[in-house]
């Protein structure tokens, strides 16, 4: 609601969400994903409020609060896993773009002061500005950059403090069954970081520089294959969903396994209102006719690009369920599309003062343009966006429903199955 100023695409979001696909599979397991998306949204929710209350006129404490809390949320981001990072980048686009506006701000207005030009009242000072921005980089800095090491660093405390040796025992032996079946020893460095660790655990920074090392040793290293590995080209398209279980023989041979993926129609939906997102911000449609639709929604694309970008330059085999994490951003993209269509109208002059008035979701809008100095002139148009809300949610509830077998192992007949998800590239 914060995003869409509506309850009812807030709503529509929550809805989208929920039938995506990806969410249900990776929860239901309880994978480190879906905490990591968590943590990710949470953050980027909170550095929004910052993002759209960095001005001035408003009291410092409406800002700073939730710049701080992102911070704490990007911590535990990323030391879920190292992709929390890559979010990361975003959110430090965001914050310069906020600190660079307030004080492009001050100077349009210390401009204006000596051409003798009036100016809004709640124009902050330079004095002020520049307790504004002194602020914010030392917050972002408290809570972004040291309290994100206590917290990264902190997640290992409980692999030092390992003192059951029956637990060790336990994991060195599953260690041993890893590498005995990969003799190359690819598994190796995954024993090594603990067997260090309980051979003296006052080497804790050795412990935690050490698995970095062997994290990105291995990630960098990396030259393997996968059934189900796949591109980041095909993400968007629900192609080539990861497999997790079976059950066939418990149903009689009938085809009953889980994979982790997502509804096409539901991320092709959000492919296009992101695509339809950078055509309204590079032809400035957007910022000519609604500047605070074009800043949700660059704010909104700089959360795609940080998320999924990076994996553009990943060597090593990737699957599907690194795109989890910029699921929700290409979604609210396609609402925040569907609400300008709902609600756009033609550029107003700047004498006319804007109320509008919107009905139920599926039924038509109306937006009335009033001339300050003159009588109301209604303007009205045909409800283009309920259609299209009304079609994408039915194909999109349809292609879940169609779905759902492959997402939750729930039985169905081979024949069947191979019709309904052959094209997935993994059945």
């Amino acid at each position: 609601k914060v995003l869409f100023k509506r309850g009812r695409y807030a709503i529509l979001l929550a809805f989208l969400m929920m039938i995506e696909g990806i969410r249900l599979v990776q929860g239901r397991i309880s994978t480190v994903d879906s905490f990591l998306v968590f943590f990710i949204l949470a953050s980027y929710l909170n550095m929004f409020l910052f993002y759209k209350n960095a001005r001035s006129g408003i009291s410092p404490i409406r800002w700073l609060l939730p710049l701080a809390v992102a911070g704490l949320f990007f911590g535990c981001a990323a030391s879920v896993k190292w992709s929390g990072v890559y979010a990361g980048l975003g959110l430090f686009v965001i914050f310069v773009i906020t600190v660079a506006r307030r004080i492009f701000e001050c100077r349009r207005a210390k401009r204006a002061r000596k051409n003798g030009e009036a100016v809004s009242p709640g124009t902050a000072s330079a004095k002020r500005t520049a307790f504004a921005v002194i602020s914010c980089i030392l917050t972002a800095f408290v809570f972004f950059v040291l309290t994100t090491g206590f917290i990264y660093v902190g997640a290992y405390v409980p692999h030092a403090e390992c003192e059951n040796i029956e637990d060790v025992d336990v994991a060195r032996t599953v260690f041993e069954i890893l590498n005995m079946n990969f003799p190359d020893g690819e598994y190796e460095h995954l024993g090594l970081a603990l067997r260090e660790a309980n051979a003296d655990k006052s080497e804790f920074t050795q412990l935690v520089l050490g698995v970095q090392g062997d994290i990105f040793q291995y990630h960098s290293s990396l030259d393997a294959t996968h059934a189900y590995s796949s591109t980041f080209l095909t993400w968007p398209f629900g192609y080539k969903p990861v497999y997790f279980a079976y059950d066939d023989v418990a149903w009689d041979g009938a085809y009953a396994r889980i994979y982790s993926g997502g509804v096409p129609v539901v991320w092709i939906g959000g492919l296009i209102g992101t695509v339809y997102s950078v055509i309204q911000l590079i032809s400035r449609k957007g910022k000519d006719n609604d500047k605070e639709w074009s800043r949700t929604a660059l704010f909104l694309l700089i959360g795609v690009l940080a998320n999924y970008v990076p994996w553009m330059f990943i060597t090593r085999c990737t699957f599907i369920y690194h795109y989890y994490p910029t699921v929700p951003f290409t979604l609210a993209l396609a609402v925040l599309a569907l609400a300008r269509k709902d609600g756009a109208v033609k550029a107003c002059e700047p004498s006319q003062v804007v109320t509008e008035r919107r009905l139920f979701l599926f039924k038509n809008a109306q937006t009335v343009c009033a001339f300050a100095p003159c009588r109301a002139v209604a303007q009205k148009r045909k409800g283009r966006s309920s259609r299209l809300v009304k079609v994408f949610l039915t194909l999109a509830v349809i292609n879940f429903v169609l779905m759902f077998p492959l997402l939750t192992g729930v039985p169905i007949p081979r024949d069947l199955a191979w019709i309904l998800f052959g094209w997935t590239g993994s059945v």
